[in-house]
């Protein structure tokens, strides 16, 4: 009877420390008072005559170990050198007998003067890696075999390895909440902000803790040679505003610009550069804010005070003025990617929905091989061909080239597609769709915007191609015997008169014939003597090459091209469509 009341009054206080410790992981404790908290409840709870806790650090061996034992706790140097913390010398979480080799009894009869019997090692885990040990030793051969106390024991092992996770983990926080405040403190928090607005708010903000003053503004230099306020406090009436403005020279903010000097004026109504911008002030100190000996902009303060700045206050604001020119150029680097990157993306958005435009896959009809080139100066560009089905035994084949180049380019190039193919499926006369198609672009191109196109229907079953040309460079017929014609018949291009005339031609098409149509980007192509690729070359390539498939055909045109031109002649966009009647 007694054994089993000693045996529950274990058990409950057991259950007791338990429950402590649960409160021990609710507390924001360091890991030195959580070290020594599961120490001193660890070796209450099981009777040890030692308790050790070593700690390994990210897997590497550690250099200390910490001991408690009653009435001493005490945290000893180890060499890790002299020990094999793989080989555990016993079985984990299960007590075992010590001999006087065991290398960590030698250790405690070195350091301490004593040696143990008995041992329980139980691991350590933290983020699932094994992290350390901590041990119970007792002078007693048989150890730690009261009911439950091992299980007990190992319940405090992982209640100890979550505390003392969520002691590293507020102790980073606590560390990195103090780093910033730090940063904060030294005024460069101007490292921490990439947005110019919030960098030059915080400039001004944090100017004011070196310099006081009732009125700030900031100017930075334009590439049109003017600098321009782009943050100001202090000048509230909009009777002012416009004179935020200044040329380079001009006014006490102009003159620091262009001499890169500072100056303090004490009575600003004695000092002819000055500007009025504001009735109250009195006196101003101007500063250029410089990079790499670079001016960029001006700080300027003002204060309602006579004689309110001394030369120091210019020395101070002068290395204010240093370490902002940084964060400034920093957050236009910043602001100037973000833009760039915004940009790329719409232009990557464009370039795909451009791509569709473009024919997706070889067209097959009997009687005619048909490939086509399209390669963009930009990553979008103005030119544009295709080949439209619009019954059966027709096709319509177009080719246009847009004023200008890139984004702008294309969403005019998008407009022109767009107007061409809602007329073709109106089932309209060829000169008619040409008319309709124009009267649209002119209503919604800019003057000296601009759309030259050639458009035809090819019947499969006649080999008859009737055609329209809009200004655009004729494309080339090369009949079997080598001889030469341009289709010419037409109109202006489309944007310039909304009530231009368009006329049509067919002409027939014969076994052996080719059809290229092609953007002034092949032509127009200059090598290093400033001659141009011209249409004469076009032809002598593609009679050399007739044999070959269409596609074939205007690859080789392409690389004769890349090999003919300057190195540093820059490429306007580029199309190339080849069609060839076969039997």
């Amino acid at each position: 009877m007694l054994n089993s009341m000693k045996i529950d009054k274990k058990f409950i206080e057991s259950l007791r420390f338990l429950s402590q410790t649960s409160r021990i992981l609710t507390q924001p404790l360091q890991k030195g008072e959580l070290i020594s908290t599961i120490l001193e409840e660890s070796l209450k709870l099981s009777d040890a005559d030692l308790v050790s806790l070593v700690m390994l650090d990210q897997g590497r061996s550690p250099d200390d170990v910490f001991v408690m034992s009653p009435g001493s706790k005490k945290k000893l140097h180890l060499d890790p050198e002299d020990f094999d913390f793989n080989d555990q010398g016993c079985e984990m979480s299960v007590p075992c007998e010590l001999d006087e080799n065991d290398v960590w009894n030698h250790f405690f009869k070195e350091k301490l003067e004593r040696q143990y019997k008995c041992r329980l090692r139980l691991p350590l885990f933290f983020k699932n890696k094994w992290s350390g040990h901590l041990d119970f030793y007792s002078r007693n051969s048989s150890c730690f075999e009261t009911e439950n106390m091992v299980d007990f024991l190992k319940a405090l092992a992982d209640s100890f390895s979550l505390a003392y996770e969520n002691a590293e983990l507020r102790e980073l926080v606590q560390k990195k909440t103090f780093e910033n405040r730090l940063l904060i403190d030294t005024s460069q928090m101007l490292a921490n902000v990439l947005e110019q607005d919030e960098v030059l708010a915080a400039i001004a903000e944090a100017l004011k803790l070196v310099v006081d003053y009732d009125a700030i503004s900031i100017y930075l230099l334009k590439e049109d040679g003017y600098l321009y306020a782009i943050h100001s406090k202090g000048y509230d009436d909009p009777e002012y505003e416009n004179l935020l403005r200044d040329k380079l020279g001009a006014g006490l903010v102009g003159w620091a610009a262009k001499t890169g000097q500072g100056v303090v004026v004490d009575d600003v109504s004695k000092d002819s550069r000055y500007i009025i911008a504001r009735n109250t002030t009195k006196s101003e100190l101007v500063v250029p804010i410089k990079l790499k000996d670079r001016v960029i902009g001006v700080f300027n303060i003002e204060s309602d005070r006579e004689n309110a700045y001394k030369e120091h206050d210019l020395d101070l604001l002068s290395t204010f003025a240093a370490k902002s020119a940084i964060a400034i150029e920093r957050a236009t680097l910043y602001r100037e990617l973000v833009m760039k990157r915004q940009l790329d993306q719409e232009v990557s958005i464009a370039r795909s929905i451009q791509k569709t435009f473009l024919p997706r896959k070889k067209l097959e009809f009997k009687g005619f091989d048909i490939a086509g080139i399209n390669i963009s100066s930009h990553q979008v560009g103005g030119d544009y061909f295709d080949y439209i089905k619009i019954e059966e035994g027709q096709t319509g084949l177009v080719i246009a080239d847009v004023s200008g180049k890139g984004i702008p380019a294309s969403l005019i190039m998008a407009s022109f597609r767009a107007s061409l193919i809602a007329e073709i499926r109106n089932n309209y006369a060829i000169r008619a769709i040409m008319q309709k198609v124009n009267r649209l672009m002119t209503e919604s191109l800019d003057q000296g915007n601009f759309v030259t196109a050639v458009y035809g229907v090819l019947d499969n079953r006649s080999k008859i191609f009737t055609f329209s040309n809009a200004g655009h460079f004729p494309p080339i017929l090369i009949d079997r015997d080598g001889k030469r014609t341009e289709l010419k018949e037409g109109g202006i291009a489309f944007g310039i008169e909304p009530n231009a005339r368009y006329e049509e031609r067919p002409i027939g098409l014969h076994d052996g014939d080719i059809l290229i149509f092609f953007t002034d980007g092949v032509t127009e192509v200059q090598n290093p003597e400033g001659d141009q690729f011209e249409t004469d070359r076009l032809v002598d390539i593609v009679k050399k090459n007739r044999a070959k498939p269409a596609k074939e055909i205007a690859h080789t045109i392409v690389d004769a091209i890349h090999e003919f031109k300057d190195p540093d002649f820059v490429l306007d966009d580029l199309t190339i469509m080849i069609l060839k009647v076969i039997t």
